[in-house]
């Protein structure tokens, strides 16, 4: 499989999970506006509310690599500029770096 068969699966592959996400974020809001104060599971808010963050965090993450993928830039390091490899974006479809500037990015976040 070439790069460009490749890339129409990742599209699919990231429609899907945007669907997927879409569906769970309508959920777990539904969950949030639904919370009564006198419920003794008050403490499942922010549970609730973290998973609706890393959710929307993906959902962004996802209709950026779509965006990349409609101007031609999917693929491409936003670091480096270096091409992502394949086996990378199987497994995170919708990653923004290569895995050196990522690497790079968490050691220095770090310290």
């Amino acid at each position: 499989m070439n790069r460009k068969e490749a890339f129409e699966s990742l599209r699919a592959a990231l429609h899907k999970r945007r669907d997927e996400l879409t569906g769970a974020l309508r959920g777990d809001l539904s969950l949030l506006s639904g919370h009564d104060e006198d419920d003794d599971e008050w403490y499942d808010d922010g549970t609730t509310s973290s998973l609706v963050e890393g959710e929307s965090e993906e959902l962004e993450a996802i209709d950026r690599a779509l965006r990349q993928m409609r101007d031609g830039s999917y693929g491409l390091c936003e670091a480096c500029g270096k091409d992502i490899r394949l086996e990378r974006l199987k497994a995170v479809p919708y990653a923004a770096t290569c895995v050196r500037c990522q690497r790079e990015s968490e050691h220095g976040s770090t310290g």
